[in-house]
């Protein structure tokens, strides 16, 4: 083989090496591109199950309050309730029942004999003298 034989063996071996490092190359990127697809997927994944965990978070703690509420609410009507009642039987009690009528403001202040005198024909107690 002659020099000039050689040389063009030798280029074009050197050009297929070069070829072949190249395509070697080229597959490493991909690879490695597809390896960043795929890290990237799983961070979507955990990213999507992060917020999965966190609207899950939101609507207990929402079932929480709604809970919280009722029985705040159910608490303050009881009070009411019981507020309201002895608004009511305070006074009676504190008044008193007399026969099934309750007796409150009968007579002028200071006449203590007014609710005995009631049916003097329209008289009020103390108007006119007192009869024989």
């Amino acid at each position: 083989m002659s020099a000039t034989a050689t040389t063009a063996v030798a280029s074009a071996t050197a050009a297929a090496v070069a070829s072949a490092t190249a395509a070697v190359a080229s597959a490493a990127a991909a690879v490695a591109a597809s390896a960043a697809t795929v890290v990237s997927a799983a961070a979507a994944v955990v990213s999507a199950t992060a917020a999965v965990v966190s609207a899950a978070a939101v609507v207990a703690t929402t079932v929480v309050t709604a809970a919280v509420a009722a029985v705040v609410t159910a608490a303050v009507a009881s009070v009411v309730s019981v507020v309201s009642v002895a608004s009511v039987a305070v006074p009676v009690v504190a008044v008193g029942v007399i026969g099934g009528v309750i007796r409150v403001g009968t007579g002028r202040a200071g006449d203590a004999g007014c609710a005995e005198r009631q049916g003097e024909s329209g008289e009020q107690a103390g108007d006119q003298p007192e009869r024989p």
